[in-house]
């Protein structure tokens, strides 16, 4: 039921975000709150769990992967799609990676059985299979936004694909994928993701999406629509964590 419900709430990522072109600020008020989920992904999750395995060695590989696009951007101007078309590849290998770790946040190994309660109950028991469930949607969100900027809805609907696959291995093959996990290297390469994440959510496509939009209230971009997606972000991630 778990595995079921986060692969829901990450396809359904695409349905909100488009039908928010019909809803005045709505889609400033996303872009808020994907921001502040996907900076808390990164700095609460993948992060942490990068250091539990690599320690202070991550350091340099994160800011790599958050200082590298930044220097190629600047030495090679006309090469600026293309970076951020790579740094948003690497961006989405890492979130494949992290999939693995969501998969087995929600394999049956972690759940907290009971005899007295319905499949429901245990999910809520559960807060790390519920947060996996909840901090999907913004995810998909942003994949659904990003990814279809710089390649195609077809590219896009191939990475929730891989995302999805990812997600199944880790959550039935729990034990094999944490010998997998457990390596320096992933780890390594877990804090060179997260730079690239930090990369693309304070420079990137963040603010590029916005070709996207067909409203003229969407272009004006209200602070106070972001502010106000930015504030139920923390709230959400609060009252989840």
């Amino acid at each position: 039921m778990s595995l079921f419900l986060s692969i829901v709430s990450m396809l359904l990522g695409p349905v909100v975000y488009s039908a928010a072109n019909y809803v005045k600020n709505l889609r400033e008020i996303l872009d808020g709150y994907i921001f502040i989920t996907i900076i808390c992904l990164v700095c609460f999750h993948i992060i942490p769990e990068a250091y539990e395995i690599g320690g202070n060695l991550i350091i340099p590989f994160m800011l790599i992967g958050l200082l590298l696009p930044v220097t190629m951007e600047f030495f090679f101007q006309r090469a600026l799609k293309k970076t951020h078309v790579v740094t948003l590849m690497i961006a989405m290998l890492g979130l494949a990676i992290h999939a693995l770790i969501d998969g087995i946040s929600l394999s049956p190994d972690i759940v907290i059985h009971s005899h007295d309660h319905g499949v429901f109950n245990n999910l809520f028991e559960n807060h790390l299979a519920l947060g996996v469930i909840l901090h999907r949607l913004p995810v998909g969100m942003a994949i659904w936004w990003s990814i279809r900027l710089y390649f195609s809805t077809r590219v896009a609907l191939t990475v929730f694909t891989i995302i999805t696959l990812f997600t199944t291995i880790g959550y039935m093959y729990t034990a094999l994928v944490v010998d997998i996990l457990n390596s320096a290297a992933i780890a390594y390469f877990q804090a060179f993701v997260a730079g690239s994440l930090l990369h693309i959510m304070s420079m990137g496509t963040v603010y590029e999406h916005k070709a996207f939009s067909t409203t003229s209230e969407t272009k004006r971009n209200p602070e106070w629509a972001l502010r106000v997606g930015c504030t139920l972000g923390i709230i959400a991630f609060i009252a989840v964590f």
